[in-house]
């Protein structure tokens, strides 16, 4: 019985990294000048707890949500952020997305929810603001994909939690697992989504 739950745990959490770049990488026309990598560097890079990102971070620059670029610095501001970054039509962003917006979610540390060159062209980063304009949270176009250059962000969703200081509070890949993981086995995948996704958004309020 132990062996079925590990093997149950074990499919959840890999179908909870299943929105990754390698494997999705073509699906949206690049509208920008400048080429978007998708393949991730040579040496990937770890984000850690702890780490301070503030030399990075001031090297990205995005566009807000009128698509006027600015640097990514200027939106943190020296205040506590939860950066997350989805891609559209990823089952797991667009859950997360549903249950944020329907929600009204708000949380204490500032959210920035981005998308990135690679998987969204200005005109859809737009309406997916437009369409989940519920959710009180600074809306991010990476239009040269400096978070997948940068930081290796090559998984969605993704969910990077700072505090103030640009310090690595959290590094989430995926929607939030419960603590008690076997209180989904034998639940249909849709029924599994909805609690992850619900879960998470708890977790983002209870910051």
């Amino acid at each position: 019985m132990n062996k079925i739950r590990l093997v149950f745990v074990a499919m959840v959490f890999v179908f909870l990294q299943a929105c990754n770049r390698s494997e999705l990488k073509a699906e949206n026309p690049i509208q920008e000048a400048e080429a978007v990598k998708t393949e991730l560097p040579s040496e990937p890079i770890e984000i850690k707890v702890g780490d301070n990102l503030t030399e990075t971070l001031a090297k990205i620059k995005v566009k807000n949500s009128k698509l006027k670029v600015v640097n990514l610095s200027s939106i943190i501001n020296d205040k506590s952020s939860m950066i997350i970054l989805v891609k559209p039509g990823c089952v797991f962003c667009e859950s997360l997305l549903a249950i944020m917006n329907s929600q009204k979610t708000k949380a204490k540390p500032q959210l920035i929810i981005a998308l990135d060159g690679a998987h969204a062209n200005a005109e859809e980063f737009k309406a997916k603001f437009k369409k989940n304009n519920n959710i009180k949270a600074e809306w991010i176009y990476d239009y040269t994909n400096k978070f997948h250059d940068e930081l290796s962000m090559s998984s969605f969703p993704r969910l990077l939690y700072l505090d103030k200081k640009q310090n690595v509070i959290e590094n989430q890949i995926g929607l939030k697992l419960p603590e008690d993981k076997a209180s989904l086995e034998g639940l249909e995948f849709p029924v599994i989504l909805q609690k992850l996704s619900v879960g998470t958004v708890d977790w983002i309020e209870d910051l």
